[in-house]
């Protein structure tokens, strides 16, 4: 990354702890372009959130404190410029996440590491996609 240029800022929420720290591992070769945070507790996240925006939101769908849905519409509420994914488990409800206009993807776990890349790369581009473009199976 060249050293004028501002990193891009990613946050990722999952009250799975484990996979925080995996994802956070498998991520540091891509620290040199985005600033990374990893948060396990959804309320905390969106505070934060609503202190200091980030560009793009990783989040699982099912957490006790927190759906990811509820986080995503109020993160969305505040900064609507930010990109929100979210990660969910349950394969069948995946078309009812992409119909959420607040929501830019879905990556069903356990999902590659390949597509996890792939979903924070693309989540740069400003383009109009449609559900079926937006999915982003694991």
């Amino acid at each position: 990354m060249k050293t004028h240029e501002k990193k891009r800022r990613l946050l990722v929420v999952d009250d799975a702890t484990y996979l925080l720290f995996s994802f956070k591992r498998l991520l540091a070769d891509m620290q040199d372009e985005w600033d990374m945070l990893f948060m396990d507790d959804p309320v905390a996240a969106f505070a934060m959130v609503c202190d200091s925006p980030v560009d793009l939101v990783i989040t699982d769908c099912q957490m006790p404190a927190m759906l990811g849905t509820e986080l995503v519409r109020k993160i969305k509420a505040v900064t609507p410029e930010t990109v929100c994914i979210i990660m969910t488990g349950s394969e069948s409800s995946t078309d009812r996440l992409l119909a959420m206009d607040e929501v830019s993807g879905v990556l069903e776990k356990p999902c590659s590491l390949a597509d996890l890349r792939r979903s924070i790369n693309e989540s740069g581009e400003e383009h109009e996609c449609t559900p079926e473009a937006r999915r982003i199976m694991g």
